[in-house]
């Protein structure tokens, strides 16, 4: 995998991104947080311990997009 790749991590728990450095939650796409590959892995292990109310996972990192059209 390409540790050069950013990752967003979506909270299913609040229905907004992480922000940088953990620091709160935002739903503004240009406002999120990018992580590393081993970022995510760990707030995602840690963060989807328990389920949402509905059953789901709480946390879900997707790759980054570097351009917009």
């Amino acid at each position: 995998m390409n540790d050069a790749v950013q990752w967003l991590i979506y909270s299913r728990e609040h229905n907004a991104f992480w922000r940088a450095d953990g620091l709160g939650y935002t739903v503004l796409l240009e406002d999120a947080g990018r992580f590393t590959v081993d970022q995510v892995v760990e707030i995602c292990r840690r963060g989807n311990q328990r389920p949402c109310p509905d059953g789901g996972t709480r946390h879900i990192a997707f790759p980054a997009m570097t351009a917009v059209c």
